[in-house]
């Protein structure tokens, strides 16, 4: 079981590098990470803005570390769900601040896909599902698998609670999340230069 987990935080490193992604706060351990990229599902509506194929949005990535440790600390879901909402609460503002940054401007929606989805209504996400049957199973698959690295009684959980491993996407509006806890965008300053 060692080597399984040495080699799934290698993936994880590896993974954190391909994606490019980002900390809340450089050198701070925080529940999210986020990135940059593409959106190559089916279009869909985040407040007033819609999502078509091929446009710029921030992903939010789960800390899979930090759940780790989460999960070996706790002993139910109940304890694990009560601490997540707990992070939640105080990252979700710092994520606001960093995406308040004009380098963020022209990009409309954030996303995610996780089976942590329960409570997120209540920081103003909303949540979908995964509209492709291959990749849902296959993230599925995944978050099975994480599970199972960090809980030696994974298996017996996973067949009495099977319904909370189906992963969904989670969504929200750079505007709405900004606006929700009070963050004003920045705006790039405007240098002159005398003539």
């Amino acid at each position: 079981m060692q080597i399984m987990v040495a080699l799934w935080m290698l993936w994880e490193r590896l993974f954190h590098v391909v994606m490019r992604l980002q900390p809340l706060v450089p050198g701070e351990s925080h529940l999210f990470f986020f990135s940059v990229r593409r959106y190559f599902g089916r279009p869909f509506v985040a407040g007033d803005v819609t999502v078509k194929r091929f446009d710029r949005v921030i992903e939010i990535h789960m800390n899979n570390q930090l759940i780790m440790q989460l999960m070996r600390e706790t002993d139910s879901l109940m304890a694990l769900v009560v601490r997540l909402i707990q992070l939640a609460k105080r990252d979700l503002p710092l994520l606001a601040q960093r995406l308040a940054s004009p380098e963020f401007d022209g990009i409309g929606v954030l996303i995610g896909t996780t089976f942590i989805h329960r409570s997120v209504q209540h920081f103003g996400f909303q949540t979908r599902d995964m509209s492709s049957r291959l990749w849902r199973w296959v993230v599925r698959r995944h978050l099975r698998f994480v599970f199972r690295m960090v809980n030696p009684h994974a298996d017996e959980f996973l067949r009495s609670h099977a319904e909370v491993f189906v992963p969904k996407l989670v969504y929200i509006s750079r505007a709405r999340l900004l606006q929700r806890f009070r963050v004003i965008p920045s705006t790039p300053t405007v240098t002159t230069s005398d003539q």
